[in-house]
């Protein structure tokens, strides 16, 4: 819960960039683009960019994502 920046991160997938907005240890909290139409919900990327995804990250359709990407800031609440 709080408010954070957003930092926009090159990856390989999520069609080529998430927006970090936490990072913790070694995994990183990230707003980025619902890989699939059948896929929903919220999902961790670790920082290293493998493509083991586990619980953490806001997943968003593209059209949302595109319009969120201009953002300076993220609130976060339960």
């Amino acid at each position: 819960t709080g408010t954070f920046p957003l930092t926009s991160t090159t990856v390989s997938g999520f069609n080529g960039e998430i927006l970090v907005f936490h990072v913790e240890g070694s995994e990183a909290f990230a707003i980025h683009r619902t890989a699939s139409p059948r896929r929903k919900g919220m999902y961790v990327l670790p920082v290293s960019q493998r493509r083991s995804v586990t619980g953490g990250c806001v997943d968003i359709p593209s059209s949302l994502y595109d319009q969120v990407r201009h953002y300076k800031k993220v609130q976060i609440e339960p």
